[in-house]
């Protein structure tokens, strides 16, 4: 597919839906995945670079397993599909108190600025509904 019509057909795409988003007083966007993308091909591959730093600096091993799995039992046991990184790393901390929770937090930050950007369809749409 060419180009200029991928272009074409976002274009439709972003007025069609800015037609509909006029007939609301409110609209929610979804963030991740949606409103802003993560430049990874897998979501987990996020948590393989982290653990790659975190043997790297700190010697700890799996850190993408134990990380992962905090955050999937915190997910469980709250019955909230989105947690917040504090919330993990809080979990992590009692769990681990030797490890340096400050830096791995920080690391992680760091990190999501590097892989994430806006959407430029849904920053169109975002902008139209405010």
């Amino acid at each position: 597919m060419a180009y200029f019509d991928i272009q074409r057909k976002n274009h439709y795409f972003v007025n069609t839906l800015c037609k509909e988003i006029s007939k609301f007083d409110v609209v929610s966007f979804s963030i991740f995945d949606t409103a802003v993308l993560q430049e990874v091909l897998y979501p987990n591959d996020l948590l393989r670079l982290l653990a790659r730093n975190a043997e790297k600096e700190y010697g700890i091993i799996d850190f993408h397993y134990i990380r992962g799995n905090i955050e999937n039992e915190i997910r469980i046991n709250s019955g909230l599909e989105d947690i917040s990184l504090n919330k993990i790393y809080e979990e992590l901390s009692i769990r681990h108190p030797t490890w340096p929770i400050k830096q791995l937090r920080l690391y992680e930050l760091q990190l999501l600025q590097k892989i994430c950007h806006a959407n430029p369809l849904i920053q169109q749409l975002y902008e139209h509904a405010v």
